[in-house]
């Protein structure tokens, strides 16, 4: 299976550092794991990728990824992804609903 690991920002908090990427590869390493760093590289590497982990897939790259029957959104909310061109697509779509449950209430609770 060829995953695409496209999490990114401005902000270093939001990137997924490339020794988390590199460690993906050594646990599975019957899979090939790619790792854009930008939107360019995005578009590019989708084209081979089956699954998409992501923040963002743009029309022109879902366009791109034919292949692409899975994205994983790191977010809770996935509404910025739903749009018609996506919905039509059957590419499947999912969150991480809770991912952030125990640090957020750790912070809550810090703060407090």
């Amino acid at each position: 299976m060829t995953i695409l690991v496209s999490i990114f920002s401005g902000f270093r908090m939001w990137t997924i550092p490339g020794a988390h990427v590199e460690a993906l590869r050594r646990e599975f390493p019957a899979d090939t794991i790619l790792h854009a760093v930008d939107d360019e590289q995005t578009r590019e590497l989708i084209e081979g990728a089956e699954i998409a982990f992501a923040a963002f897939i743009t029309p022109d790259q879902l366009r791109a990824g034919r292949r692409v029957r899975w994205g994983r959104c790191p977010a809770a909310g996935v509404s910025h992804m739903l749009y018609p061109e996506m919905v039509e697509s059957g590419v499947t779509i999912t969150n991480g609903r809770g991912t952030s449950a125990d640090t957020i209430a750790e912070h809550v609770l810090a703060v407090v």
